[in-house]
């Protein structure tokens, strides 16, 4: 049983003690949250064991663009399970009273909609909420996942000695040989798009400057004075010139990237050094 189940668990105790003293049960709603890992219904998705590959899939069947493609018609797979929430009233997922792991999961199963999200959407109506620190002190998360709540809140963390190493976990990345292939990978397949789009600009341009001058030729047939535009030509500045500033930016920044990238694969190469014989 995870920290976190266990805090629920003694939650729903002490609100059931309080239940009893009290005569009646008050309106209150606590739960906790967790990864998607944990909390996945979705049959293939969740016997992945890899929790990265879960969030990806998650994402592919229930982002925005995807749910946009099935509306139009489109034959994409999504989630039954996070779709069925659409259904349901915004601030009523789930029922007052304290909320396990366990219990979400056994929830979702019955009543066919998704614990993890049920959970992320009913955060802001709830009393307590239990989850990592990472879902609080990481940016990338917290600002998906936290940003809801309320200013005036209270938040208490257990064994606050770990903060530190939370947040320098949270703001750290592992940099390996492999993702810096891909790295080099991606920079080459953006300059290669801004390079088309420089060349749409130009040839559009180009297109442009020859209808223009098509069009002089024909109101100065008359004067036979069309001599001097013959193989007319954009000048190679002005063209350059052409090109849009963000995409001369953007041209910079892929410099600027590729260079950064060759100096981290240059750090990151064992550094051997040979060592002789001493000479007393």
């Amino acid at each position: 049983m995870s920290e976190i189940e266990k805090a629920l668990v003694e939650l729903k105790a002490l609100m059931k003690y309080r239940a009893q003293v009290l005569g009646s049960e008050e309106e209150f709603r606590g739960l906790g949250l967790t990864s998607r890992k944990n909390l996945c219904l979705h049959p293939s998705v969740k016997r992945e064991k890899s929790g990265a590959v879960v969030d990806a899939r998650c994402r592919s069947l229930t982002a925005g663009f995807v749910r946009e493609k099935k509306e139009r018609g489109d034959d994409v797979d999504v989630c039954i399970y996070h779709d069925n929430l659409d259904k349901l009233e915004p601030h009523n997922l789930i029922p007052n009273g304290v909320w396990t792991l366990d219990g979400l999961l056994r929830y979702g199963k019955e009543h066919k909609q998704c614990p993890y999200f049920t959970s992320r959407r009913m955060m802001q109506f709830c009393n307590v909420i239990i989850y990592s620190y990472h879902y609080l002190l990481d940016p990338k998360i917290a600002e998906r996942v936290s940003k809801e709540l309320s200013k005036d809140c209270i938040v208490v963390f257990d064994e606050a000695h770990n903060i530190d190493n939370v947040c320098i976990e949270s703001l750290s990345t592992d940099i390996t040989e492999d993702s810096l292939r891909k790295a080099t990978r991606g920079a080459q397949n953006l300059e290669r798009r801004i390079n088309e789009m420089r060349e749409t600009d130009q040839k559009q341009l180009e297109n442009e400057y020859q209808k223009l001058v098509q069009g002089l030729r024909e109101a100065d047939e008359a004067r036979q004075e069309d001599a001097f535009m013959t193989n007319p030509t954009l000048p190679e500045d002005l063209l350059t010139e052409a090109v849009p500033g963000n995409i001369r930016r953007a041209e910079h920044f892929v410099a600027f990237l590729k260079r950064f990238i060759e100096y981290l694969k240059a750090s990151t190469r064992p550094v051997f050094q040979r060592s002789g014989l001493l000479k007393m």
